[in-house]
């Protein structure tokens, strides 16, 4: 009963990193299509991000599981999205873009956070299915 457990809370932890890696893959490279020219430190400080982005998402689940899902994605998903869009904006905006136009940055920040939010919507069901099929195959 223990080894799977822990077979499930690895599982997820490769998850959340490799979601964090791809959100921030796809962030530069939404950034790179507006030719933003940027550094390589920026990758760790964005990995950094996502990665925080997605545990305080999966604490939420946990924290605030009495709430239906509407009341909770009102009151705690969408606030909490958007304090991470406002610090993203203004974070990677003075340290790492402070030569871009902010209109342009900002552009490119908003259409960046939709291409995640797909990519997250479309490998939470992946994961689900993956999970699944994990525990089937537990169960062998």
């Amino acid at each position: 009963m223990y080894f799977e457990g822990t077979l499930v809370g690895v599982f997820t932890l490769i998850c959340m990193v490799g979601l964090a890696f791809l959100f921030t893959l796809t962030k530069l490279a939404i950034y790179r299509a507006f030719t933003f020219i940027f550094t390589k430190s920026i990758w760790i400080e964005y990995i950094i991000l996502h990665f925080v982005m997605i545990v305080l998402a999966v604490a939420s689940f946990y924290l605030f599981d009495s709430m239906d899902l509407p009341t909770r994605i009102t009151r705690v998903f969408a606030p909490m999205f958007a304090a991470f869009a406002i610090i993203d904006f203004l974070w990677f905006h003075r340290r790492h873009f402070s030569f871009e136009s902010k209109r342009k940055f900002a552009l490119a920040v908003i259409l960046a956070d939709l291409a995640n939010f797909a990519i997250a919507d479309l490998l939470f069901y992946v994961y689900l299915s993956l999970l699944m099929f994990l525990g089937f195959a537990m169960q062998m």
